[in-house]
């Protein structure tokens, strides 16, 4: 069926036909054909505008779509399989969405090897300000039972990336596999600050997670959908000793997360042209590649970075050169955190 067959049969006004009918244009402009495209042009067309499944459909990348983007092959061919539901929700001037989670084995070309499992787990966010700001966010997996601010992202193998495309900026996220707490149960937080009581709250009696509604700032949380025959006893107890048994105590652990998001907030508030002078001056190249990308709308010969990386030591700029219409020559950079944090403290 053709998206105008689709098009004429839909029960609502002329108005909201052609900005749905219009975003999808959009949307196939983009390159991303084929059967995926028509699941897309059915499901918007289907809805009135407004509806969280509408504004996903029509405003977003799939977690395959932004994995694509992002130059992660191995990984947008697992999220292509994905069969659940996008969820978005709402906080302040924030449309936040969880757009899917995956596990496996060596789905990233660089691997965190840190943790209890060889497995990874792999999730997607995406971030729209309706203000058009661009404030970077922290979306961290909760398990029941276990108070945010002692068992989150930093104590689970952590790291991430993150890339701003049409507006709206896409995290994909790496950390110990999930699956193995599917007895427990997973939320994902998400914030505009490290996981603490004063974003998130905690029932010591239930074990249930919640955002914190006296909160002023970015404070959301989905649930986190898991195959229960993959829950893992064993490896989840052994997770929770690993926390438990680290050296540090809480409260300098949370310093020093805090001190992460405050250095990566610093990091990309320089000017572009500084951030690239010192990944070249100080940084060590770890990968060359050309890369095709709709969204790249930079001059040919200027150099732009199009997303970072991080893990607990090291920060990964990557550094693109436009040598022809959408297509970039990338370098990526590999820099000491302790180098980073040098320029601000």
């Amino acid at each position: 069926m053709e998206i105008k067959d689709i098009y004429q049969k839909m029960e609502c006004s002329k108005e909201d036909k052609e900005k749905i009918y219009q975003a999808i244009l959009q949307k196939r402009r983009r390159n991303f054909a084929g059967s995926h495209f028509m699941k897309v042009a059915v499901i918007a067309l289907c809805l009135l505008v407004g509806g969280t499944t509408a504004y996903a459909a029509v405003h977003l990348l799939t977690a395959n779509e932004a994995a694509e983007q992002m130059e992660n092959d191995k990984l947008a061919k697992e999220f292509a399989g994905l069969s659940e539901q996008v969820v978005t929700k709402k906080s302040g001037d924030y449309k936040i969405s969880y757009l899917g989670k995956v596990s496996g084995k060596k789905l990233l070309d660089e691997e965190i090897n840190s943790g209890v499992s060889k497995e990874k787990s792999y999730y997607v966010v995406a971030v729209e300000n309706t203000k058009k700001k661009d404030e970077r966010m922290i979306a961290s997996p909760f398990v029941k039972g276990k108070a945010p601010w002692q068992y989150n992202l930093f104590v689970m193998g952590g790291s991430s990336e993150s890339q701003l495309i049409d507006g709206i900026r896409y995290y994909i996220y790496e950390c110990d596999n999930l699956d193995i707490f599917a007895n427990y149960g997973v939320y994902l937080g998400v914030s505009d600050q490290t996981p603490g009581a004063e974003n998130f709250c905690y029932d010591k009696k239930t074990g249930e997670i919640s955002a914190n509604p006296k909160y002023k700032g970015v404070s959301v949380l989905f649930e986190v959908s898991l195959d229960k025959t993959k829950a893992n006893e064993d490896k989840a107890q052994e997770a929770f000793k690993m926390a438990q048994g680290e050296t540090q105590s809480e409260d300098t652990r949370d310093t020093q997360v805090t001190q992460m998001h405050k250095i990566m907030k610093k990091w990309n508030e320089l000017p572009e042209q500084k951030r690239i002078q010192f990944a070249k001056e100080n940084g060590v190249k770890t990968k060359e590649e050309t890369v095709y990308n709709e969204n790249y709308a930079e001059k040919i010969g200027k150099e732009f970075i199009p997303g970072n990386s991080y893990t607990e030591k090291y920060l990964d700029i990557k550094v693109a050169v436009l040598v022809k219409k959408k297509t970039a020559k990338i370098t990526h950079y590999q820099v000491s955190l302790d180098e980073v944090k040098a320029l601000f403290f």
